[in-house]
């Protein structure tokens, strides 16, 4: 099965913290996220790994990889997790493509867990509504919501909130991201984000995998994530 892994994001979030902002390449229990990621996917699908960078990360990426076997592609303009996935879809042959997120803090025993489930598959994590608003999360009609406030209620559970890796059918959310592209309104602003949360949707009934995973987005994840242990 081959992966591909997000890692086209500008960390922004982290100004608060020591260069690089470029999340993949922080430091995790002694090496690079990336290379992290990259050894979990080698380990747990074994198939193709392609790595989706913005432009300007390319270059780091190749030094920090080095001879590690992964394609690296190019996200031209940053326009969400869903436009990055489709571009590294361009490169995928497996009828099932397993995703990782190239901030996120996985064990290598959640990422086989997820690669082992049936597909679709998603790694959720379970938050109070409060807490789930931060997250595409699960609403309980079964309908993934992209980080939507709602109301929240007394008698409600918490909701499992998608927080990666994903296991999905390649065929099936290249078509889910081209249709929703194709269905954006000609005039929407330049540059708009196109998620990946929605389009789970389209997956029908997804296995919930439930996972420990960091998303080292801010700096108060980071600091806990940094002391990770396989």
């Amino acid at each position: 099965m081959d992966t591909v892994i997000l890692a086209a994001g500008r960390g922004s979030r982290l100004e608060g913290l020591a260069p690089p902002y470029f999340k993949p390449l922080l430091i995790v229990d002694g090496e690079p996220l990336i290379r992290r990621l990259i050894r979990t996917a080698k380990d747990v699908a074994g198939g193709r790994i392609v790595v989706v960078a913005a432009p300007e990360n390319a270059l780091p990426l190749c030094q920090v990889l080095g001879d590690i076997p992964a394609e690296i592609v190019i996200q031209r303009r940053p326009r969400g997790p869903g436009d990055a996935l489709l571009t590294g879809l361009r490169l995928v042959t497996s009828p099932d493509v397993y995703v990782l997120l190239g901030d996120n803090v996985v064990s290598r025993q959640d990422a086989k867990n997820v690669a082992q489930a049936a597909s679709p598959a998603v790694g959720v994590v379970p938050l109070p509504p409060a807490e789930a608003e931060r997250f595409t999360y699960l609403a309980p009609e079964n309908v993934w919501v992209e980080k939507l406030p709602r109301p929240q209620t007394a008698e409600e559970a918490d909701l499992p909130c998608w927080v990666g890796p994903l296991k999905l059918r390649t065929q099936d959310i290249q078509a889910a991201i081209e249709d929703w592209i194709r269905r954006t309104p000609a005039g929407a602003e330049p540059g708009r984000e196109v998620p990946i949360g929605p389009l789970l949707n389209q997956q029908g009934p997804a296995t919930l995998v439930r996972v420990s995973s960091v998303d080292v987005g801010v700096p108060a994840a980071w600091n806990m994530a940094a002391t990770a242990k396989e």
